[in-house]
Parts: C-alpha cells; sequence; structure tokens
C-alpha cells in the first residue's frame, strides 16, 4: 500500500531542487555542462544545460546521484509502465472518435440520400470520392427561365437572399412553376427572432443600403424559417396599403451541410452538387467593396478583417479536368450592375482558402 501511495504520488507532482547544479553530469554516453536540476521524477530529472533543457533517465545516472534523487528501479518501472497505460488508453480513445465520426458521417449520408431525389441521393453518395469534372456546368440559363432574376439587397440580407433564391430554384425544378418568395418578410422575421433591430442603414463604402448590423449567418436564417415559415412577395399595391404578407401554410424546409468547408474535399463535394444540377449556398469571407467594385472574378484579394458575404453557387467551368483551375460561378444579391450581370466567379484557391460554411437547401 506504501508503495502504491508512493508511485501515485511521484507519477502526479515532482520535486524542484533550485540549489542542484553541477558543473559537468554524465549521463550514460552523454555529458552535460554547467547542469541545474529544475524538477524530478520517479525515472527522470528535468535539467538546463549550457545547450538549453534536457529530460535525462535516472537509470542512466551514476549511482550517487541515483541515491541522492531517491531512484528505484521497481518504482520507475511502473511509472513508466502507468504513462505507457495512459498513451495507449488516449491512443484508443482517439481511434474510438474517428471510428464514431466516420460512422456519424456514413449515417448522414445516408440520410441524405434517402431524403433527396435520384440526382440528390446520387449527389450525396458520392461525397468524399473525386468528381467527375465537366467542361462547364452553368444554371444561370435555368434561372432566368424560371423568371429568378437578379435582386439587389438592402438591410443585412446577403444570406437571406442567398437562400431564397436556391430555394426558388429547387422549388421551380421540382413543381414546374416559379414561386416568389419574399426578402423582407424573412429579413425582419430573422431579426425579430435574434431580438434586433429592422431598421436599415447607409453603407458610405459600397454606396448601398446596409442594416445597422452587418448581417446574418446562413444558420440564423434557417433559424427563423423553421420558427415563422415563409411568405410569398407582396405586390407593390400591396406593400402601399400595408396589406399583410401571405405566409405559406405548410413549409416542408430542409438545409443539409456539404461538408468539408475549406479543403479540397468540400470543393469535391461542391462539384458534385453542381453536376446534379442544384446550386450550393455558401458564406465565404469577403473583400473590401473597394477591390471588386470593378471585377467579377474573386481570386488573389485579400479578405476585410471581420468581412463575411453570402452568395449562392450555381455552377462551375473547368476546362482541363484540373479542379485547382476551376471558375465557380456563384450569384450574388447587388444588382445586376455589379460583375457580370450580376454574378462572380470564384477561384479555386480564393474557395480552398476562404469558404467558411457550405448548404444545400430544399423547399418542397
Amino acid at each position: 500500500m506504501k508503495k502504491d501511495l508512493l508511485l501515485i504520488f511521484l507519477f502526479l507532482s515532482s520535486t524542484v531542487f533550485a540549489a542542484d547544479s553541477y558543473e559537468q553530469l554524465e549521463v550514460g554516453s552523454d555529458i552535460y555542462q554547467r547542469v541545474i536540476v529544475l524538477s524530478s521524477n520517479a525515472s527522470s530529472l528535468s535539467i538546463r544545460h549550457s545547450g538549453g533543457i534536457a529530460q535525462v533517465p535516472l537509470s542512466k545516472l551514476p549511482p550517487e546521484i541515483q541515491l541522492k534523487y531517491g531512484y528505484d528501479a521497481a518504482l520507475a518501472a511502473d511509472r513508466d509502465a502507468a504513462l505507457a497505460a495512459q498513451r495507449q488508453k488516449q491512443a484508443q480513445a482517439q481511434l474510438d472518435r474517428i471510428a464514431k465520426a466516420k460512422a456519424a458521417q456514413a449515417r448522414e449520408a445516408r440520410r441524405l440520400a434517402s431524403a433527396r431525389g435520384a440526382s440528390a441521393s446520387g449527389a450525396f453518395a458520392r461525397f468524399g470520392t473525386q468528381p467527375a469534372l465537366q467542361t462547364e456546368v452553368d444554371l444561370r440559363d435555368r434561372f432566368r427561365r424560371h423568371g429568378i432574376r437578379i435582386r439587389s439587397q438592402s438591410g443585412p440580407s446577403c444570406s437571406v437572399h442567398a437562400i431564397i433564391a436556391a430555394l426558388e430554384y429547387q422549388f421551380a425544378e421540382g413543381h414546374g412553376r416559379a414561386l416568389n418568395l419574399s426578402e423582407s418578410y424573412l429579413i425582419n422575421t430573422t431579426s425579430r427572432s435574434l431580438g434586433r433591430p429592422d431598421a436599415v442603414g447607409f453603407d458610405s463604402e459600397t454606396g448601398r443600403r446596409n442594416g445597422l448590423d452587418l448581417g446574418f449567418a446562413l444558420e440564423h436564417v434557417f433559424q427563423a424559417i423553421r420558427g415563422h415559415g415563409l411568405a410569398l412577395e407582396r405586390s407593390r399595391e400591396e406593400r402601399q396599403s400595408d396589406q399583410p404578407y401571405s405566409i405559406l401554410d405548410t413549409v416542408d424546409f430542409s438545409p443539409f451541410v456539404v461538408p468539408g468547408s475549406g479543403s479540397r474535399q468540400g470543393i469535391e463535394n461542391i462539384v458534385h452538387v453542381l453536376n446534379g444540377n442544384m446550386p450550393v449556398v455558401v458564406g465565404v469571407s469577403w473583400p473590401a467593396y473597394s477591390r471588386i467594385a470593378h471585377t467579377s472574378v474573386l481570386g488573389k484579394q485579400p479578405v476585410a478583417p471581420n468581412g463575411g458575404h453570402a452568395v449562392t453557387i450555381i455552377g462551375y467551368r473547368c476546362e482541363d479536368g484540373n479542379i485547382e483551375n476551376a471558375k465557380f460561378i456563384f450569384r450574388n444579391s447587388w444588382g445586376d450592375d455589379w460583375g457580370a450581370g450580376g454574378y462572380g466567379f470564384f477561384t479555386y484557391e480564393y474557395l480552398i482558402n476562404n469558404l467558411n460554411t457550405c448548404y444545400v437547401v430544399e423547399l418542397k
């Protein structure tokens, strides 16, 4: 029992020998100069010497020094065995965590596959695999055919615009008819759900109306949809007469995370989704407006401190089959006078460095 208590004491604590110093200390075949002992445990000394700091085993020290520091070969062996067991336990715990994460990812992939149609399930089932890169996937014509025009945001609403554009597209693709959802309703309900004012201010840098708050995270908007639903956009006459919004009676809304944001695999997963003719809503770090006011390509621009923006990726171009050379087409919410008729392009390099969140959204 005393031996066990001594082992625990030596294992959990160390003793400092501030006054112990040696002009020279032999440790097996090694020789340390100008040594100061910092601490001791059952099997080793921690020392400072002329070349730095080292930990030396008591088993290799001369017998008189072993005796001075109470070296006991049996206690040292017990301590080393306990440390080895602890390291093995930690390694096994890490392996268990990895296995659990992989199992959860597999379950999520199966859930996504069963929750979506054939094209969607095919895309989700291929997550984590290398995609078949096409020369071009471009959903802009489909957006135009459905009558989903480029809007110009006002207030902290880039996330709202990105999500609604994707929802309107997915609904139109699935039902063959357009659904004009109200961004203003969703902005207001998101503000209320976060306890923020609805007031809209003016951004002197961008020259656009902008909310007092810098914006909503995509997850904030998802929360508002779950809590308050969606509404149809009001006509000018309805707005002027302050008629209430037409709230959709039932909203079967589903956001799905595209895993791997900020990695090559994450961008490959985006390609899988785009190959299935589905848009992807993303949150990205964003440059200052002055750096992109006159270009539609985001490549090497440095991002602004705390700068973020949400857009909808709706395609890509890859002429040589190398994903590092691909450009990803995104739909912005700054009106059709920005970029290429309201659209822009991310280089692979920009996405790999600045992609933060990534979702597929669906409205049934």
